[in-house]
């Protein structure tokens, strides 16, 4: 069977992704402080025509509208809208997270999710073991609800890993990682698609740029 696709939204995302992204995919998004990990995932919540879902456990919902007022967005009418949803988990056990998160997709009917992070999740776990589990379970709990997700992970700046864990990357049905990248005496903001199960893409790394709209994904010979 095919498998549906989403534009994500994201100005020359294209680049990268010329078939879009899965639908129902589980999609890690992976990268350094400071590499645009909140501000990507919040623009795939932004651009959608369905509700989605903003889940966090440690951002405020001000501090997170707060972050966005970097763009020229209408965020707040989003948000009182039931368009874009801002949720803060104090559930630190993943069966009740999980209970609380199918709940709200069904409540919601969400078609997007961003969940930050990974990096917390997983400290719900004694072992990688019963993380991969537990991712295994989220994934399916996303492709039975036909919701696409961005999976937020932190990494520290040139790790030789994509992920907090070690298995996010082996689980999920694709991985975004953002980059710096050095170029002369600057460094400036990149993107690449390592996996992406099903769809065709791009693995070169493109140059990112923050703007007042938006994300905005350049051509490589655009800047570089």
């Amino acid at each position: 069977m095919a498998v549906g696709r989403i534009d994500p939204g994201i100005q020359g995302m294209d680049a990268v992704l010329p078939e879009g992204m899965p639908k129902g995919a589980g999609i890690l998004l992976s990268g350094p402080c400071g590499a645009g990990k909140v501000l990507l995932a919040s623009e795939f919540l932004y651009r959608s025509r369905d509700p989605g879902i903003y889940y966090t456990f440690e951002l405020d919902k001000r501090d997170l509208l707060d972050t966005l007022s970097v763009f020229n967005w209408k965020l707040e009418d989003r948000v009182n809208s039931g368009q874009f949803n801002i949720i803060k988990s104090e559930l630190y056990r993943f069966e009740a997270f999980l209970s609380d998160l199918e709940d709200n997709i069904d409540k919601l009917g969400a078609g997007r999710l961003v969940l930050d992070s990974l990096s917390v999740l997983g400290q719900f776990f004694e072992s990688k073991y019963n993380f991969r589990k537990s991712l295994i379970e989220l994934r399916h709990v996303l492709r039975n609800a036909g919701v696409t997700g961005l999976l937020i992970s932190e990494i520290p700046d040139n790790s030789p890993n994509i992920s907090s864990f070690g298995v996010e990357e082996f689980v999920l049905d694709g991985v975004i990682l953002l980059h710096f990248i050095q170029k002369d005496s600057t460094v400036i903001r990149g993107i690449s698609v390592r996996k992406m199960r099903g769809v065709l893409h791009d693995t070169s790394v493109h140059p990112l740029e923050i703007t007042k709209k938006g994300i905005k994904v350049h051509r490589i010979r655009e800047i570089l």
